[in-house]
């Protein structure tokens, strides 16, 4: 089970891009992740990534290239082995491994007005997403984006069902999750005595700060739409047995504090957002 829930307070939608240069979201700011449906995704069914670069389909006259630094959050320090994918106007077209250094070098497809999403993850991090728009190529750019670690959470099995709470005293102001017992493929006791939950909360911007909003994507007859995202709570939920990830097949049920100053009321309805993988948004 890996999933990142955003609760929204605003979707605008964009067009394409419109401005001169390139425009990134600030770094480390983006920290979404999903993989579309989880009670579906075949946690095994991608490739193997080697540290280097992937997928290119472009000519050398159409392509510049880009190098991601990927670094820890916390200590700042660089991250290696971390998986670094590459979207161009919703399709995937470049996916590698950082190495030691925590960089890696890619020659990335370009096409003018096309939206770019950059998706930097790793196995005990939060994935951060890093959305560009530009109607120029540049000859080379170069981008840092910071990963969160995850925070182990406690996790409490029923007969009928599962909970999962935030591992500090203040509990009552960090998430929980629930979902029925069923839900989860545990045969025996062994399993589920070997079970480990992480459930961690990103630091969202601050309402007034409205330049650290990230982008999403909607499908429309058209096609895909980008839109810009106000998120007003954001959370990472990650299960494991041992150290083989947990599938969930079936809803769970996710409750979520929102900070005040929100300028939400009871009654409001609020989006909630997951990227899908498949088209970086």
């Amino acid at each position: 089970m890996r999933v990142l829930l955003c609760l929204l307070s605003a979707l605008v939608p964009r067009g394409d891009a419109q401005a001169a240069g390139a425009r990134f979201t600030p770094t480390g700011q983006s920290l979404h992740i999903n993989d579309g449906d989880f009670a579906t995704r075949d946690h095994a069914g991608r490739e193997p990534l080697q540290p280097r670069q992937r997928a290119l389909h472009a000519s050398p006259d159409s392509a510049f290239d880009l190098k991601v630094q990927v670094n820890s959050a916390l200590s700042r320090q660089p991250l290696s082995q971390a998986t670094v994918e590459v979207y161009v106007n919703y399709t995937r077209t470049n996916a590698a491994l950082t190495g030691a250094d925590g960089g890696v070098l890619l020659s990335v497809p370009f096409r003018t007005g096309m939206p770019i999403t950059i998706v930097a993850g790793k196995d005990g991090f939060v994935c951060t997403l890093l959305p560009c728009e530009t109607n120029r190529m540049p000859i080379f750019s170069s981008v840092t984006m910071s990963l969160l670690g995850l925070n182990q959470g406690n996790i409490w099995l029923f007969d009928d069902s599962v909970l999962i709470t935030g591992k500090t005293s203040d509990a009552a102001s960090w998430p929980t999750v629930q979902f029925p017992k069923s839900l989860l493929n545990l045969t025996d006791r062994s399993n589920a005595t070997s079970v480990k939950a992480f459930l961690t909360v990103p630091k969202l911007p601050s309402k007034e700060d409205s330049s650290l909003h990230t982008m999403g994507i909607m499908s429309s007859e058209s096609g895909y739409v980008s839109v810009e995202l106000s998120p007003v709570a954001a959370v990472s939920v990650q299960l494991f047995s041992g150290a083989t990830e947990l599938r969930v097949r079936g809803p769970v049920q996710i409750r979520l504090s929102i900070p005040d100053g929100r300028g939400l009321q009871p009654s409001t309805v609020v989006p909630a957002w997951f990227l899908n993988r498949t088209t970086g948004g």
